[in-house]
């Protein structure tokens, strides 16, 4: 569920409404905590994909060695212990919405693999002899001095503009003050209705 009663977070809101039914690229940040991962999935379920699947990859949660098969998956036999292929975020977003968490955190080596897709929408998987066509939509997380990263060469400047095509900063709380109250009782009454106990 989405609050918006500040001016902020309706603006931000209304470019949302206006660019989820479209197959675009989003890039959205903002510090922890602002609700990245909630304004994710408003677009995906408000968009033409909402039937499809919404496949969550979170790269800070991921070692570097591992990264590639994650994202393109393997075939039998291609990687240790690998007794059955198996499909990567990609091919498991197909038709539907890859969301990358914390798209900092990809390791320089590895972002390469992210750029090819974005550039030639096939996936090859570790082991795999050909590539294969997917169609899904990428969203990424990222905080806002995502571009101090480009500056410092900890992220590729060609990845960070295939993946800033359509840029949205979500404001911290502390600068959008209306949102406080309804946020605060939207919580208390999930939290209450989870615990089946209601504040008198």
């Amino acid at each position: 569920m989405l609050i918006a009663l500040d001016e902020k977070m309706k603006y931000v809101l209304d470019i949302v409404e206006r660019i989820a039914k479209t197959s675009s690229i989003v890039l959205i940040k903002g510090e922890e905590g602002v609700g990245k991962q909630t304004l994710a999935r408003f677009i995906h379920e408000n968009s033409a994909r909402k039937n499809g699947p919404f496949v969550q990859l979170d790269i800070g949660g991921i070692p570097s060695s591992l990264i590639e098969e994650e994202i393109l998956g393997h075939e039998r036999g291609a990687v240790t212990n690998a007794k059955t292929s198996r499909s990567g975020a990609l091919s498991l977003a197909d038709k539907g919405t890859l969301l990358i968490t914390n798209i900092q955190d990809i390791p320089l080596e590895r972002q390469s693999l992210l750029l090819r897709f974005l550039q030639e929408h096939e996936v090859l998987p570790i082991g795999a002899s050909h590539p294969h066509t997917v169609d899904v939509r990428v969203i990424a997380t990222a905080p806002s001095n995502l571009e101090q990263y480009v500056q410092e060469s900890r992220f590729r400047t060609d990845l960070y503009y295939r993946l800033n095509v359509i840029p949205i900063e979500i404001p911290p709380l502390r600068d959008r003050p209306s949102d406080i109250i309804p946020l605060a009782e939207m919580f208390i009454g999930k939290f209450s209705s989870d615990n089946n106990s209601y504040p008198k």
